[in-house]
C-alpha cells in the first residue's frame, strides 16, 4: 500500500492505533509514516507515556490555581482566626480592667464608717486610688461573730470611687448581723465591738508579740509605731539576762532642748505602747543627748500603768483599748518615779 497519509491524518489516527482499533491494513500505512516522519513519532510516543504536552500545561496549570485559591483561603482564615483572637483579648481586657475589675489590696482601701443596727451592718469608704472605682464587694458573716470583707475595683468608667454596702435585714437576718463584733479586710481588723480601727492600729495589732528577745519582731513593731520617723535614728541594746527584762533605744542624734518637752511625751507613749504589746517587756529606756549633755528616760510597766491609771498590759488586750493607748496620753502630774537624768 502506497504510504500517502498525512500527518494530519496519522495524528487523527494514532489515538485509535494506540487502543488498538484500527484494522491491519490501517496499521501497515500508519507504521509506514511512523517510520520516515520524526515529527508525528514525537506525538505518538507522548500519548504513550501520557504526556501530552498540551493537556500537561493545562494540568499544571489548574493545579496552580488551585494552590492559589488554597492559599488564598488559608490567608483569609489565618488573617480572621487573628483577628477574633485579638477582638476576644481586647475585649476581656476591657472587661477586667473597667467593668470586673481585680481585688484590691487592703492597704488600698479607707474604711470611713460602720453602722451597726436592728437592720444589719453598713460599711462605707473610699479607694486610696481615685481612678479606680468599685465593681463588688464581699461581706462575709462568720458564725464566731465575725466579718469577712473584701473589694473588687477597676478603671472608674462611671463608677463610683466611693462606696457604701449594707447586709442583712428586717427580722432574723438582721438580728444575725447584730451579734458581729469584729470586720476583718484581709489580715487587717478595721472594725471592733463598735470602734473604727484605723490602719496604723491594725498595723501595731499584727505586730504584738511575746518575748523581748525576738528583735525582728521587736522592729516590726516599732516600724508599725513609726518611732524611727518621730525621733529619729536608733540603735537597740537588750536586757534578757534576767528578769525583768528591758529594751534601750539609744539615740543616734542630738536633740534641741527647746523641742525635748514634746520628745519626751513622745518617747513615754511609744514606750507604754512596747511594754503593753511585747508581753515580757517590763521596762524601756531611752538615751540620748540634748544640746549635747547626755541624757535618759526610763518607762517600767509600773510607771506606765501609774500613768495610764490602768495596767499597762490590758490596754493591748483588744483593738480598741490599744488605739486609745496610741491616740491618747495625757500629760502627768509630776514624775517622781520616773528617772529622768
Amino acid at each position: 500500500m502506497k504510504n500517502d497519509l498525512t500527518c494530519a491524518v496519522v495524528k487523527d489516527l494514532l489515538p485509535s492505533y494506540i487502543e488498538k482499533l484500527t484494522s491491519e491494513e490501517t496499521n501497515e500505512a500508519v507504521e509506514r509514516h511512523l517510520g520516515g516522519c520524526e515529527d508525528c513519532r514525537r506525538v505518538l510516543a507522548a500519548m504513550q507515556g501520557g504526556d501530552d504536552p498540551a493537556k500537561e500545561q493545562a494540568a499544571e496549570t489548574k493545579e496552580i490555581d488551585y494552590l492559589k485559591k488554597v492559599r488564598t483561603g488559608t490567608w483569609k482564615r489565618v488573617a480572621a482566626g487573628v483577628l477574633a483572637a485579638a477582638v476576644l483579648l481586647g475585649a476581656g481586657f476591657w472587661y477586667k480592667t473597667y467593668r470586673y475589675g481585680s481585688y484590691v489590696d487592703p492597704s488600698a482601701v479607707n474604711i470611713t464608717g460602720v453602722v451597726q443596727d436592728e437592720n444589719g451592718i453598713a460599711i462605707s469608704g473610699n479607694l486610696k486610688d481615685k481612678s479606680l472605682g468599685v465593681t463588688h464587694a464581699d461581706l462575709l458573716q462568720r458564725t464566731d461573730g465575725t466579718m469577712e470583707i473584701g473589694f473588687r475595683a477597676a478603671k472608674k468608667g462611671g463608677k463610683d470611687n466611693d462606696f457604701y454596702y449594707a447586709v442583712g435585714a428586717e427580722g432574723a437576718a438582721g438580728e444575725a448581723y447584730q451579734n458581729v463584733q469584729e470586720i476583718w479586710m484581709g489580715d487587717r481588723i478595721v472594725w471592733y465591738q463598735g470602734t473604727l480601727i484605723d490602719e496604723q492600729t491594725a498595723e501595731v495589732w499584727n505586730a504584738r508579740h511575746a518575748y523581748v528577745g525576738d528583735m525582728p519582731a521587736n522592729a516590726a513593731l516599732a516600724d508599725a509605731l513609726g518611732i524611727r520617723d518621730v525621733i529619729g535614728p536608733y540603735e537597740n541594746e537588750l536586757s534578757t539576762a534576767e528578769e525583768p527584762y528591758g529594751w534601750t533605744i539609744v539615740l543616734q542624734t542630738d536633740i534641741n532642748s527647746q523641742i525635748l518637752a514634746g520628745m519626751r511625751k513622745d518617747m513615754r507613749r511609744f514606750a507604754a505602747v512596747l511594754i503593753a504589746c511585747v508581753d515580757n517587756l517590763d521596762w524601756v529606756e531611752y538615751r540620748y543627748t540634748s544640746d549635747g549633755a547626755p541624757q535618759s528616760l526610763w518607762v517600767s510597766a509600773a510607771h506606765a500603768t501609774t500613768l495610764r491609771n490602768a495596767d499597762i498590759k490590758e490596754e493591748a488586750s483588744d483593738p480598741a483599748r490599744l488605739q486609745l493607748l496610741m491616740q491618747e496620753w495625757p500629760e502627768p502630774i509630776y514624775y517622781v518615779d520616773l528617772v529622768d537624768n
